[in-house]
């Protein structure tokens, strides 16, 4: 008895029956699921009303029993969320239907856009393995290389390349150039190139000194320049991204930057009372 939530496999049709207080609603796919192949369901439940979706198949409708006294709307659940099974199916609510476990492959459960299925949600599993039979998960390894993860996608996968690879299976390795090279540098939206912010005392407009730090004997200066000039060439079919910057670590401090913005070009900078923010009207990523 009490409140329940439960989706099930009933001779090849998904059900989805949940209790609000009054007796269970009970909502069937209308055709039966293919057996041995990968097979996406939604579920939606707003009150008493509930949807189920099979793939791209049309919303199944449903909803739970109406009272007069009470309006029966709200789900009080205090029992765990069984994924696959349960340790004692005699204590689960009758109107639930349900007497055995699932037998076959789950690949993603996700809850309000949150996935579920991860090691930091689990509070007990018993004897579950992985499913060997994708391709992310086959004993003699996924196919996405340097180091990449392969995330399942239903039958197929995608995988996330670390830093300085690209590719569909991360086989392409971005060249690394030094900065004296002419060639064009290719960033991958992960990669950057970094450097000193070092001036000479003959490109100081204005020179703000700080007291010498304990590891160096040297006087460290904080440039104050009165103007900068950046020239570049870049491509790219990216509506997002910095292309550089340049200030300190800490909030609220002085700054300059130049990023692609919805497809242009928008400079920025903030010279210590607030932010001065330019965009071009020309789209780049065309």
């Amino acid at each position: 008895k009490g409140d329940f939530v439960s989706l099930a496999l009933q001779d090849r049709h998904l059900e989805f029956r949940y209790d609000l207080g009054k007796g269970a609603a009970v909502i069937r796919s209308r055709e039966p699921v293919t057996l041995g192949a990968w097979t996406r369901v939604s579920l939606e439940r707003n009150g008493r009303k509930g949807a189920l979706r099979v793939g791209d198949g049309p919303r199944v409708l449903g909803e739970s029993p109406k009272s007069r006294k009470v309006p029966h709307t709200v789900l009080n659940l205090k029992e765990p969320l069984y994924v696959g099974g349960a340790p004692d199916f005699s204590k689960l609510a009758r109107a639930a239907a349900v007497s055995s476990g699932f037998d076959g492959a789950i690949q993603l459960v996700s809850l309000g856009g949150r996935q579920l299925l991860t090691p930091e949600h689990v509070l007990r599993q018993v004897d579950v393995t992985s499913f060997a039979g994708h391709p992310c998960t086959r004993a003699s390894g996924h196919p996405c290389l340097n180091g990449a993860s392969c995330v399942p996608r239903e039958a197929a996968y995608v995988c996330l390349c670390p830093g300085g690879f690209s590719g569909p299976h991360c086989e392409k390795g971005l060249v690394e150039k030094s900065a004296g090279d002419v060639d064009a540098l290719a960033f991958d939206g992960r990669t950057f190139v970094e450097y000193l912010n070092a001036v000479t005392e003959s490109e100081l407009a204005n020179e703000i000194p700080v007291p010498e730090t304990l590891d160096s004997g040297a006087l460290h200066s904080e440039k104050a320049l009165q103007s900068n000039h950046f020239e570049l060439s870049l491509r790219t079919e990216a509506t997002q991204g910095l292309v550089l910057w340049s200030g300190k670590a800490t909030e609220r401090a002085d700054y300059v930057a130049l990023a692609i913005v919805d497809g242009h070009l928008q400079l920025s900078y903030n010279l210590g009372s607030q932010p001065v923010v330019l965009r071009s009207t020309v789209p780049v990523n065309t």
